[in-house]
């Protein structure tokens, strides 16, 4: 599982939050960087996309991805709330996580699309 997150506390926090899952998690800092995981590493079932990061942003960081990969759950997160009505959001990402992230909504949403 990607957590592509730029802030080093908001990783480590879900970091913690996820360590009883015992899932291998890969850390981005930016869009780039998640796409080039995404691409190299066949086995990410799962990739958690902070929308505002440096270099590339979440959202066109999932656009790519998307493309490529488009059965790869990607589920946003941001401080902001979203525009659910809006139909690029949906085709972009599976679900929404909003800051701060709460545990058991965010192991909820975990558990939702991958097996730990």
């Amino acid at each position: 599982m990607i957590v592509a997150e730029d802030e080093e506390n908001n990783y480590l926090l879900i970091k913690e939050f996820l360590s009883d899952l015992n899932l291998q998690l890969i850390h981005t800092k930016d869009g780039q960087q998640t796409i080039e995981a995404s691409r190299t590493i066949p086995q990410i079932d799962l990739i958690l996309m902070d929308l505002k990061m440096p270099v590339m942003g979440g959202e066109e960081a999932a656009k790519v991805i998307r493309a490529e990969r488009p059965d790869l759950p990607i589920v946003a997160q941001s401080a902001h709330v979203p525009e659910h009505e809006n139909s690029l959001y949906r085709s972009l990402f599976n679900d929404y996580l909003t800051k701060p992230i709460d545990e058991s909504e965010l192991k909820q949403i975990v558990l939702k699309y991958i097996e730990a």
